[in-house]
């Protein structure tokens, strides 16, 4: 038997195609469509209450500043630079549309904890709108703390089970730090800078930052690694697989 197939309108009207089938909207996904020329949500549906924590009518009335203001900060400033540059780029080109990359960003869900979402748009350059779709992937990023807490427990417990009753100190704070690391898209993004041998200064003009900001950044990374200088940074970023 052959899926039915769904048109876009059909899926933001909310309501079956003429074939009377339902559409199941996947629960940790949101979905919208974005008019660039009114700056406003044309459609917005899916598990808003969900995976927000507001209600379609809270966003849709408070618009996209409200939602741009819930972001991380730091990757905010990511997501900006990066989406300017798709649309401008989209614009020069002679296509009607174009997939953005997936990005990653945190926002403060109504309950005032940090979640992470991946974002995916399909830009429309005709129309100026932007089909736009937002997934909940806050389990999956929190994977990592989980397993690393595991290891933890399980070496504590182990006993005889490993083949080692010592196991190895190094390797032990590498997976309690990787459980509780924490860089956000913009450290990142001066993590993989730096390990290309720019300086402050370079980082700063790439990025569109003043060099203060890079070398906060630079040293965010060293602490949060727990490391002494750069050359260390890079060596405990590539053990860590960020590199």
């Amino acid at each position: 038997m052959e899926s039915p197939d769904y048109s876009f309108i059909d899926i933001f009207r909310e309501q079956p195609p003429e074939n009377g089938v339902q559409l199941q909207l996947d629960p940790s996904f949101v979905f919208f469509v974005y008019d660039i020329r009114s700056a406003r949500y044309l459609h917005l549906i899916g598990a808003i209450d969900t995976v927000l924590g507001y209600s379609k009518t809270v966003l849709l009335q408070k618009g996209i500043n409200f939602f741009l203001s819930l972001i991380d900060p730091d990757d905010l400033n990511v997501l900006q630079d990066y989406y300017a540059l798709f649309q401008s780029n989209v614009e020069k080109s002679s296509v009607e549309s174009l997939h953005s990359k997936s990005l990653e960003f945190r926002i403060k869900h109504a309950t005032g904890k940090w979640i992470w979402l991946e974002s995916n748009l399909l830009y429309l350059s005709k129309r100026k709108n932007v089909l736009g779709i937002l997934k909940d992937i806050n389990v999956w990023k929190r994977k990592e703390e989980f397993y690393g807490k595991w290891i933890k427990e399980f070496l504590s417990h182990s006993g005889g089970l490993l083949e080692s009753d010592h196991p190895d100190p190094s390797e032990m704070r590498m997976e309690m730090l990787k459980s509780n690391l924490r860089v956000s898209l913009r450290e990142k993004e001066v993590l993989h800078l730096v390990a290309d041998g720019y300086s402050a200064k370079q980082i700063a003009d790439k990025l569109h930052i003043s060099t203060h900001t890079a070398i906060n950044h630079r040293k965010n990374l060293i602490s949060k690694f727990q490391v002494k200088n750069t050359a260390e940074l890079i060596k405990e970023a590539s053990r860590f697989f960020w590199l």
